[in-house]
């Protein structure tokens, strides 16, 4: 019986190894290649999980030129996975930061194929993928749950934008964070949330302009966004 018990443990030690290097070998291919979508043989998937790659432009009307659908990233998900799986196999980790981790993973995979960030020429906008039909229209994401108000904000009130961690940008694992500030929401809500010392005296003192602060994980491709919203105009306070 001892024995059987510890071959057992011997298993699952090691396909829980095997599962936990290849998520991560997962992770360094869409970090060095930046996949965004399924080998050519697999395209079918591509179409029913409406994968897209690369940005895509869609012509709406005369008066708003087109919308660019910034594609998505899974390498945010993949990462949280992996390293969730990695804290499940540390004896205190695998009962706290261990199942977070993964709970976020499922919910940023989930959120990956949901979400869709859209540049028109007038505001960047969260839609919504119609995942579960065959339309490729994307639907409104509703009320913001944090001060209300669409889901869709103009690039002339902008005032900042930033990914986080700084300089994670240009390397494989991409940033975690999509961070940026505009006018458009009622200066009541400022102040609400992180806006609070985004706003503070001493914030303000160190250059920071007042405004509405939005966070969002970094599901999409973030340089195609940061990209578009620079093309467009969106202000940023310069960092030197």
């Amino acid at each position: 019986i001892k024995i059987n018990k510890s071959i057992t443990r011997v298993v699952s030690s090691a396909m829980k190894i095997t599962i936990f290097f290849g998520v991560y070998c997962s992770a360094l291919i869409y970090g060095v290649y930046g996949f965004q979508t399924l080998p050519r043989k697999y395209s079918f998937l591509n179409s029913a999980l409406k994968i897209r790659s690369p940005a895509q432009r869609i012509v709406v009307s005369a008066s708003r030129t087109e919308e660019v659908v910034i594609p998505q990233n899974f390498r945010l998900p993949v990462l949280f996975l992996g390293t969730g799986l990695f804290f499940e196999q540390l004896p205190i980790l695998k009962y706290t930061l261990g199942p977070l981790t993964l709970a976020l993973a499922l919910l940023f995979f989930v959120q990956s194929f949901r979400i869709r960030f859209v540049c028109d020429d007038k505001a960047f906008s969260l839609k919504e993928s119609k995942l579960w039909t065959r339309s490729d229209e994307l639907g409104d994401t509703g009320q913001n749950i944090v001060v209300g108000g669409d889901n869709s904000w103009t690039y002339s009130s902008f005032v900042n934008y930033e990914t986080f961690p700084k300089g994670w940008i240009d390397l494989p694992q991409g940033p975690i964070l999509i961070y940026f500030k505009e006018t458009q929401t009622d200066k009541t809500k400022w102040s609400e949330g992180p806006g609070q010392s985004a706003n503070s005296p001493d914030a303000l003192a160190k250059g920071a302009i007042p405004g509405q602060v939005h966070f969002f994980p970094a599901l999409c491709d973030a340089k195609a966004l940061i990209s578009e919203w620079e093309k467009r105009g969106a202000k940023k306070i310069s960092s030197t």
